[in-house]
């Protein structure tokens, strides 16, 4: 899994905003998957820690705004292609449906699938700027 963000991180020239992007949606991704184990193995902690509401807003909110920032700037300057901008849709619409539900498993599911959608649409739109960067190349190769 960590194998996969390196990859993304490496094939394409990404800006700060992007890879500031991917990471928070990868930390978001961990802390969703981690959040039940700490329920069940530390309880003290995770009701005050790792369960923490103003946390989960505060990565979702900031991740919104840095890969909607990054992805939104991609298509008007750059590419002017919907999926990054869909990908990213859909993968905060699963993580909010998550939140809404209240049923732990469906929460985990939601946001687990979720975050993977914001990291692709990052990685969707640094490929699709890449293509535009060499399709408006005046260069001969």
């Amino acid at each position: 899994m960590f194998r996969i963000f390196a990859t993304m991180l490496q094939k394409t020239k990404q800006s700060i905003f992007e890879r500031i992007g991917v990471g928070l949606s990868f930390a978001c991704a961990i802390h969703c998957a981690l959040t039940p184990i700490f329920i069940g193995f530390l309880p003290v902690v995770s009701a005050k820690l790792a369960h923490n509401h103003t946390l989960e807003y505060l990565l979702i909110g900031s991740s919104f705004l840095i890969v909607g920032f990054t992805n939104f700037i991609g298509f008007i300057k750059h590419h002017k292609q919907y999926a990054p901008l869909v990908t990213m849709l859909l993968g905060f619409s699963f993580i909010i449906s998550g939140h809404m539900a209240h049923t732990p498993v469906f929460e985990l599911g939601a946001a687990l699938i979720g975050g993977f959608l914001i990291a692709y649409s990052i990685y969707l739109n640094a490929k699709a700027k890449q293509a535009a960067n060499q399709s408006n190349c005046s260069c001969s190769h």
